[in-house]
């Protein structure tokens, strides 16, 4: 938990940052929406480089305490590098 408090503590800093010292609520919150779709990427890159170097889906699993299933559908690489559940449901709304 106390990790957690860190880095919330951190990014509602970094947001601060990021959005200077003249914003509104809404602006951070924008701030915080990009931070929080790029800590995304860098967590799939970090899996999808732990499973290249031999880890098994049940040791991300339990990183990141959730099912074996859950972390497979979470970080597994689709066609455009993200989700591939997410990809073919996004493809095949736009066709």
């Amino acid at each position: 938990m106390r990790a957690e408090a860190q880095a919330e503590r951190g990014v509602r800093d970094l947001v601060r940052l990021l959005a200077g010292d003249e914003t509104t609520h809404l602006d951070r919150a924008v701030v915080a929406s990009v931070l929080a779709k790029a800590a995304d990427r860098l967590s799939r890159a970090e899996v999808m480089a732990a499973r290249q170097e031999g880890v098994i889906w049940a040791e991300v699993a339990e990183a990141f305490g959730i099912s074996t299933q859950a972390a497979h559908e979470r970080f597994r690489s689709g066609p455009d590098g993200l989700h591939s559940r997410r990809s073919r449901l996004v493809t095949s709304v736009e066709e």
